[in-house]
């Protein structure tokens, strides 16, 4: 999350939702910045931001019925195979819109579509 520069500090907390963990908490900055969490793991979270002593947002985070990105590395056929099942459980147990960026810019000699697409013989 971008914050902007302010007359006024921002206070910041990060909070995983299923632990009530608080991940990161920031205060008195009035310079512009950006928070970030340093998990590098899908958590629900909660967003908690106040400008000055005023709290001017509280928002909570899970995929469920949101779009997702998955970006498998490019360059690893077999790592991107292996990886797939997991991406399809995180599709279920979130019930999110999942999308997958996968291996296809690694080899533009190749051609890659669903089976749906194939023409009929």
């Amino acid at each position: 999350m971008f914050l902007p520069e302010a007359a006024q500090p921002w206070r910041v907390r990060l909070s995983d939702l299923d632990t009530a963990t608080v991940l990161y908490e920031t205060s008195g900055a009035s310079t512009a910045g950006l928070v970030r969490s340093v998990k590098r793991y899908f958590l629900r979270i909660r967003i908690e931001v106040w400008y000055g002593a005023d709290q001017c947002l509280v928002h909570d985070y899970d995929a469920c019925g949101r779009d997702v990105l998955v970006q498998f590395y490019p360059h690893t056929l077999g790592d991107t195979i292996g990886w797939f099942p997991y991406a399809i459980e995180f599709q279920q147990r979130h019930h999110c819109r999942l999308t997958c960026a996968m291996f296809a810019d690694a080899y533009p000699e190749m051609t890659f579509i669903s089976v749906g697409s194939m023409p009929r013989i």
